[in-house]
């Protein structure tokens, strides 16, 4: 396990390895000496053997030569082996020695390291309810001593930053209580100042209504004794043109406060009364309404809703198509629904992408508050009502209804 695990290991076991691994050195170390020494005894047996030959040739060819040879090996090998073995018995004695003051050591210093790590893992999990500091005074090693400087440094500044963080918390709650305050304060004021906008709009709605039908019950009693007047028509078609920016301000005001009902509406007598109310709009920018309406078309609309849709896409033909052309107005049923379409000729849009928006006007030449159209989207969303624009040689509005 200790060979196969190199990542992760105890002091205890970096120990047992070490002292495993010295005693396996100093028994190495033990017998390459004997080893050597028993070698060199056996290079001393062959050097007296080899000078045997020389002995007999001095001595003479006799038993007591050959004894006395016998006597010398016999000795020799006695005292190699008296030799050898006390020479082991020194060296593993010396080496055991050795080996015993090495792990002394060696355990005394691990010890003092483990100490050493103990109080430094002992300190950080006291640093964590208390914020007290290590005792570099009780380490030995300068390397425990730096990671435990280091380990105070951050000690301090965590201490500092939570002393921060709880004199914010302690402030926070009326820090709070002040910006709710504040923000109580703001939204009552700018409900104050909509509301005041709102009466303001009203009122003047209101103001510019009176005034504009006083001119035409006039001008249609006038229609009535006499002749119809160009000056007048063109009085008219610019009164009617204020009264369809009257009616586009009046449903803004009012669409957040009243519930537009539904009905049965014929939807094919509406458009002729629609057409009818802007022929003189027609007639007063030399342009003819043409019309193609189908007959008994009905849908479940709100007929102010409805109003506004007609409205804005006739007045808006009418205003930005070139004078002594035809502005086609038509409805038709196909298939489940009731199809009412405008088409004019003028210039061709540009920004098909933002033609809906509000306060969007193409040409600012031709005034307007470029409310009429983003109404007009607005109320088709509300009823699924389909709608596509084509704007090429002429221009094309398609609404699409359901047909009852």
């Amino acid at each position: 396990m200790l060979w196969q695990d190199k990542t992760n290991k105890s002091i205890r076991q970096i120990n047992f390895m070490a002292l495993l691994f010295a005693g396996l050195f100093v028994f190495i170390f033990a017998c390459l000496i004997i080893a050597n020494e028993y070698f060199a005894y056996q290079k001393e047996i062959e050097r007296i053997e080899a000078s045997y030959p020389s002995t007999l040739l001095t001595l003479g060819n006799s038993v007591e030569a050959s004894h006395s040879l016998e006597v010398v090996l016999e000795h020799k090998h006695k005292e190699y082996k008296d030799k050898i073995i006390d020479f082991m018995v020194k060296i593993y004695a010396l080496a055991l020695v050795m080996y015993m003051i090495s792990t002394i050591e060696y355990r005394y210093v691990n010890e003092l390291m483990a100490r050493e790590v103990r109080l430094i893992v002992a300190s950080f999990k006291e640093a964590a309810q208390s914020y007290r500091f290590i005792d570099t005074e009780k380490m030995r090693f300068r390397e425990f001593r730096e990671i435990a400087n280091h380990a105070n440094a951050m000690i301090e500044e965590i201490h500092g930053k939570n002393d921060d963080l709880a004199k914010l918390n302690a402030n926070l709650e009326a820090i709070i209580e002040q910006k709710t305050e504040e923000l109580k304060r703001s939204v009552a004021y700018t409900q104050e100042l909509l509301e005041t906008q709102d009466r303001f709009v009203k009122n003047a709605i209101h103001e510019i209504n009176t005034p504009l039908s006083i001119i035409l019950m006039n001008i249609d009693l006038y229609n009535l004794k006499f002749e119809k007047n160009p000056y007048l028509v063109k009085i008219e078609a610019a009164v009617k043109v204020l009264d369809n920016i009257y009616e586009d301000l009046a449903y803004v005001a009012k669409k957040d406060h009243v519930v537009y009902a539904k009905s049965m509406v014929d939807f094919s007598s509406f458009l002729q009364e629609r057409v009818h109310y802007f022929e003189d709009v027609a007639e007063g920018n030399k342009l003819t309404l043409c019309t193609d309406i189908s007959p008994d078309l009905f849908i479940v609309f709100n007929e102010i809703e409805l109003q506004r849709i007609c409205d804005n896409n006739i007045s808006n033909a009418i205003k930005y198509s070139y004078e002594k052309q035809n502005v086609h107005v038509k409805l038709y049923a196909q298939e489940a629904f009731v199809v009412f379409e405008v088409q004019n000729v003028g210039d061709t849009i540009q920004s098909l992408e933002n033609l809906f928006s509000r306060y969007y006007r193409e040409n600012d030449v031709r005034g307007g508050f470029g409310l009429g159209l983003n109404i007009v989207k607005e109320i088709c969303d509300r009823n699924d009502v389909e709608v596509s624009v084509a704007s090429d040689t002429s221009t094309r509005f398609t609404y699409r209804f359901r047909k009852v």
